[in-house]
């Protein structure tokens, strides 16, 4: 791997360490659950989240690379929110948040991913 490929990489892991808040925030407002059409804002925002690092082109770096591991940090973090802040104090009792969590971050995140591997594909080329 090349400097800027590095550079690429650390800067997609930063944007997925903000955008996890971002969605962490969309997905505690929508109370954890896909329910009707409070869901199509969410993955909206999803998907425009990680094309916002499309400046890095500026700075000759990989968009697309940033994109993806910034869709992939946050999709860990996520999951990694639901473990922790799931925990229940009773250990008999089991994790209810991971398992509300979990479909929701995927969808999310899915739809991300695919925003940015179509607008990538697409639209520009790194």
């Amino acid at each position: 791997m090349n400097k800027a490929n590095i550079s690429s990489v650390l800067m997609g892991i930063l944007g997925g360490i903000l955008m996890s808040f971002v969605i962490l925030h969309i997905m505690r407002s929508m109370s954890f659950h896909l329910s009707g059409f409070r869901i199509l804002p969410a993955v909206l925002a999803a998907c425009a989240l990680p094309l916002c690092y499309g400046f890095v082109r500026k700075m000759n770096l990989s968009a697309s690379l940033t994109e993806v591991f910034s869709v992939l940090t946050s999709f860990i973090i996520t999951i990694l929110y639901g473990m922790a802040a799931g925990k229940p104090a009773d250990i008999t009792a089991g994790n209810t948040l991971i398992w509300d969590l979990l479909p929701l971050s995927a969808l999310l995140h899915g739809c991300a991913m695919a925003a940015v591997v179509l607008f990538n594909r697409f639209a520009w080329k790194d």
